[in-house]
């Protein structure tokens, strides 16, 4: 089963829509922040109070608490909603340290400072979140993760339409039974039936899963995005991957999900915005085979150039250097011709074993 983490300002929205979103689903659990501090009855100190150590102290252990018990849940069966406030990169990737056995989805409801601070306000006095620096946390988690998941405009959008937009972008909810197997027969790189299309998968350094999208952005505008965020840098944005689930799997719980592993066939791009490669994971004769993709050249002669990833250099040929532009050509044809790199360029495999 799956696992979303619904984050945003205080005021966004969150503990509502969490709420509304578990309840369409027919077997979900909602995991808030708020609830597990709460549990604290003597010695609590929110996350800006003093002194800072302890404050930095239960913050880590609200990661560990909501971590352990969305596994519990989802190992149960149960989608879990995870509502809570995170402000910037690193703790994002502190709580995902503690989801170890899960790959969550990250939904951030962004309807703006402005909005964030007028329903604040709205609240009752024992609700509010005494908080003042509301532009700079937008800056920060912008700045941090805003390719790290599916960021939200819910400015002019009710929360049961925020829901529901959230359900159906990350197919929660239970799809109507339909004819056919629609399974992969190995002829192709991608699996396709005439009444089917594939689901297409964005992952973030290996660590964060979202639904490519064409709701706020075109399809090739949010590749392009994605691309133009990295910067090569392992505490940074190094590494990014489009993969696909056809509808006929069942994504995300259905037992075909996990059997054949979907995953393993995809198109990624590691390094920075200006200096990366592209390398390309498909089926040939019922094995996986990996590729870098490059312009035309002797594939045979030896690298002479590297694209550093996360702190490593990776040998490649000059034609295998790609900047965002040029590869979200390469990342878009994948998405919209069944798994191919468009004409002109080649493929080099590259031996894993």
């Amino acid at each position: 089963m799956q696992t979303v983490i619904v984050t945003g300002m205080p005021g966004a929205g969150k503990s509502t829509v969490t709420r509304l979103l578990a309840a369409r689903m027919p077997r979900a659990a909602r995991v808030a922040a708020d609830d597990m501090n709460a549990m604290i009855l003597a010695g609590a100190v929110w996350p800006l109070g003093q002194p800072a150590e302890e404050a930095a102290r239960q913050v880590e252990l609200s990661y560990r608490n909501l971590a352990a018990l969305a596994e519990n849940f989802t190992d149960a069966g149960f989608v879990t909603v995870i509502d809570c406030v995170i402000p910037d990169g690193a703790h994002l990737d502190r709580l995902l340290s503690h989801l170890s056995s899960v790959s969550p989805s990250l939904v951030v409801l962004a309807p703006g400072a402005e909005a964030c601070k007028q329903r604040d306000a709205g609240r009752e006095a024992s609700e509010r979140f005494t908080f003042d620096e509301y532009d700079e946390l937008d800056e920060a988690m912008r700045r941090d993760f805003g390719d790290r998941g599916w960021w939200l405009d819910t400015s002019e959008l009710s929360a049961d339409r925020t829901a529901a937009l959230i359900a159906a972008g990350l197919n929660l909810e239970p799809a109507a039974p339909r004819q056919g197997t629609g399974h992969r027969d190995g002829s192709s790189p991608l699996a396709s039936t005439s009444d089917r299309s594939p689901v297409f998968m964005n992952t973030v350094n290996s660590a964060s899963n979202s639904k490519l999208s064409d709701e706020f952005r075109s399809y090739r505008d949010q590749i392009r995005r994605m691309l133009g965020l990295l910067d090569g840098r392992s505490e940074g944005r190094f590494a990014y991957q489009l993969w696909f689930v056809p509808d006929s799997a069942g994504w995300p719980d259905a037992p075909g999900y996990s059997d054949l592993d979907w995953n393993s066939r995809y198109i990624q791009a590691g390094g920075s915005a200006e200096r990366m490669s592209v390398e390309i994971q498909r089926v040939e004769d019922g094995e996986l085979r990996h590729y870098v993709v490059g312009r035309q050249h002797d594939v045979d002669e030896p690298p002479t150039e590297t694209v550093n990833v996360a702190g490593t250099d990776h040998p490649v040929h000059p034609a295998e250097v790609f900047d965002a532009d040029e590869a979200t050509d390469v990342f878009f044809h994948y998405f919209q011709d069944s798994g191919t790199v468009p004409d002109g360029y080649i493929l080099r495999h590259l031996d894993l074993s």
